[in-house]
């Protein structure tokens, strides 16, 4: 029976990895799993436009601030500590010479800034399944964890990701021009062993800095900007389509709650709560008067709370 159960799990996420292989990069509870709305590909697909619009203003302001000066001063430093490794000080000389040059225009060009960004990198990780396959890799995982079996535990919940990865690099400014001086006079007395140990040492200290945005929350925000538009267009025959945005955006959410995003109780026990009361009140054709404005809110402060 136990191998059985083993062999369903794995069948449903095989389904699971095979789908995050194929992600886009830039590089349950029993009692209430709720079904995949039939609609939601047609409404992610009509707020694809605004989400990814989103993603390139997230990433084009982490990437505004990248500097050539700054990419050259750390490429150079790699090329001076390999010239060290191959005993030439005399054009390591002249190459630390540069860098110490470049490092000077960017503390006079940016003096207020501690960290300046030479390097982005953004992947995005994204699930295509139901809440139901995910509850029970969830479940299979916790009773793997219990029998002692972490590592296939830690298999079963890895692709349990909806994600966007954004990895910034930065020269921290305090301290990097000044471990690139030091090296200089070392160089200059011949001590080349320490001139190599100054150079690993100052680029060690560069700063790795991640932010992790879940698109579940992001989604269910589009989805109830969405049918707040819909809601203040003239007529009833809209309301079919504001019910399937309101009906998925509560489906985003739910997945985000199912994929450990937030605060269970705290976040999203107000969230359906005014889902809830959204609906209710579309279903009465009460469309005026801002009746998306609370939950809009909720569900916008959700999804920047959430971002790490």
């Amino acid at each position: 029976m136990k191998e059985s159960r083993l062999f369903l799990v794995a069948l449903s996420l095989f389904f699971i990895s095979a789908v995050m292989n194929n992600a886009e990069t830039v590089e349950t509870n029993d009692e209430a799993i709720m079904v995949k709305p039939e609609s939601e590909q047609r409404s992610l697909d009509s707020i694809s436009g605004t989400v990814d619009a989103e993603h390139r203003a997230v990433i084009d302001g982490k990437r505004g601030g990248i500097s050539q000066e700054a990419i050259e001063a750390i490429s150079e430093t790699r090329k001076a500590l390999k010239l060290l490794d191959d005993n030439n000080a005399a054009e390591s000389m002249k190459m630390l010479e540069k860098i110490v040059g470049k490092l000077e225009i960017l503390l006079a060009k940016n003096p207020e800034l501690d960290l300046i960004p030479i390097n982005s990198k953004v992947s995005v990780s994204n699930i295509f399944t139901d809440l139901e396959s995910i509850e029970i890799a969830k479940r299979e995982a916790i009773r793997l964890l219990k029998e002692g079996d972490v590592q296939k535990a830690r298999r079963l919940l890895q692709p349990l990701v909806s994600e966007m990865k954004i990895t910034m690099t930065y020269i921290p400014m305090a301290s990097y021009p000044q471990a690139i001086k030091r090296v200089v006079p070392l160089v200059d007395g011949g001590e080349i062993k320490s001139a190599r140990d100054g150079l690993s040492q100052a680029l060690s200290t560069l700063v790795v800095e991640t932010n992790i945005i879940p698109l579940p929350p992001l989604n269910a925000k589009h989805l109830l900007r969405q049918a707040q538009k819909r809601s203040r267009e003239a007529g009833t025959e809209n309301r079919q389509e504001i019910l399937e945005l309101i009906e998925n955006a509560r489906y985003q959410l739910k997945m985000a709650e199912a994929l450990g995003y937030g605060e269970i109780e705290e976040d999203y026990e107000v969230l359906h709560r005014l889902i809830d009361k959204t609906e209710k009140r579309v279903l009465n054709d009460e469309t005026s008067g801002g009746i998306f404005d609370d939950l809009k809110k909720a569900v916008s402060d959700f999804s920047d709370k959430v971002m790490k």
